[in-house]
């Protein structure tokens, strides 16, 4: 069972925050399963198995999240049934109804992205000291893994890609400058402060 935020650390409840509680925000997975039906179709096990792959384990809905939402995607007509194969393992595609939503869902999508860039900024306030720098190597290594990504989606504007590597080289570059910046003060505070 999935917390909600109003119920972390509510001990007299028996509810406390931990990693089988974190789950992601509430309609990413609705909108998750109807893009990955509008790329190619699936059960409802592929998509968990596709969803636990792309995350390295980090977000594996359980299936009594993943097939309530097959079916209310399917009675809302945005996915239909396409082929039952053993044991009534049902496939799934999106239809021409489901794209069209999915598409009007893409400027709240985009918009959520750039609130969770902001929210990130408060897991730094939550996360011990010793943990930060994992954290923030992390965020940075995944980074990496995003750009293919975003190549792939983009191949059809070779130049706006070009365009964007370029700005990000110039960020990372920017980043790498203030990072020794830091360590030559870091390195002046602690030859003046050898207790450091």
């Amino acid at each position: 069972m999935r917390q909600s935020i109003e119920s972390i650390g509510h001990e007299r409840e028996g509810k406390t925050l931990n990693a089988k509680t974190i789950g992601g925000p509430r309609g990413l997975l609705r909108c998750y399963i109807l893009y990955r039906l509008s790329k190619e179709e699936m059960s409802g096990y592929d998509l968990i198995s596709s969803l636990n792959t792309l995350t390295g384990g980090t977000w594996r809905p359980a299936s009594g999240s993943i097939y309530p939402i097959l079916q209310s995607l399917k009675k809302e007509k945005l996915i239909d049934v396409v082929s039952r194969q053993n044991r009534s393992k049902q496939i799934y595609a999106v239809t021409p109804k489901g794209k069209q939503f999915l598409q009007t869902q893409s400027n709240l999508l985009n918009e959520f992205a750039v609130k969770w860039n902001k929210i990130r900024l408060a897991l730094l306030d939550l996360i011990s000291p010793e943990n930060l720098s994992t954290f923030i190597m992390e965020n940075t290594k995944a980074n990496r893994l995003i750009w293919p990504k975003i190549i792939e989606k983009n191949s059809g504007s070779v130049g706006g890609v070009i365009f964007s590597l370029k700005e990000y080289k110039l960020l990372l570059e920017s980043e790498l400058d203030w990072v020794e910046q830091e360590i030559k003060e870091l390195a002046r505070v602690r030859d003046r402060h050898p207790r450091y």
